[in-house]
């Protein structure tokens, strides 16, 4: 399982990931699902099944373990396909009914040269850890456009979802309320990224937003940034 975040205080949200070889024939399965604290299975949110052979290791990839970005918490779900260049947040409740949809006009923004080679190696680096092997190689190919939802996150109280733009030059997030789906500001970081190879932020509310900053010799460092005013 990856990306496990909370739904309410008695279920979880998961990212599950599964490779499938039976008679010769090589299958991955995944699916976006809901569970108890015990780990029985609740809901499944998002699945696909794919098969390998024949297909595009970057179509694979983008098919399954980078298909969909989502978020939770206080018992609703929201997700945004990572496959088309649409600004699309879909919110669901807890047994996968649809509550409404997040749309914004966003123009479509192509990755320079440099950020499709750091998203590239990122993700090699990535596939590589996970298993060393001295004959498989993984080559992937980035989308060329730039994700207008580069990141989600419902703050702890689950009144407010924070989304990261990521076809604006620099670090811009959109706050909507989480009971109608209605944008009500936006806030923007500032951050010196000369000599960061990778940024990964956490939002838990207005006032605590964190950034672990990455340079490409894996130096990290923890941030907490200090809200306007």
């Amino acid at each position: 399982m990856f990306e496990i975040q909370k739904m309410d205080c008695s279920t979880f949200v998961a990212y599950r990931h599964d490779i499938f070889i039976r008679e010769g024939r090589t299958t991955i399965g995944w699916a976006v699902s809901s569970y108890s604290l015990g780990g029985a299975r609740r809901v499944v949110y998002l699945q696909d099944t794919t098969s390998i052979e024949g297909a595009d290791a970057t179509e694979l990839l983008n098919g399954s373990l980078f298909a969909y970005r989502y978020a939770c918490g206080d018992g609703r779900l929201f997700y945004s396909s990572r496959n088309a260049p649409d600004y699309c947040i879909e919110c669901v409740d807890k047994t996968g009914d649809p509550i409404y949809s997040i749309r914004q006009d966003a123009e479509v923004v192509s990755k320079s040269a440099g950020e499709m080679e750091r998203e590239s190696q990122s993700v090699e680096d990535w596939l590589n850890g996970m298993g060393s092997s001295n004959v498989v190689e993984y080559v992937y190919n980035p989308r060329p456009w730039r994700e207008p939802v580069r990141g989600m996150w419902v703050t702890v109280d689950g009144t407010r979802l924070w989304v990261l733009r990521g076809n604006l030059d620099g670090f811009r997030f959109d706050i909507y309320s989480t009971v109608e789906g209605r944008l009500l500001e936006a806030a923007d970081v500032q951050l010196d990224t000369t000599g960061l190879w990778q940024i990964d932020f956490f939002v838990a509310d207005s006032n605590r937003i964190y950034a672990i900053l990455e340079t490409r010799d894996f130096d990290q460092l923890l941030v907490r940034f200090r809200p306007a005013g």
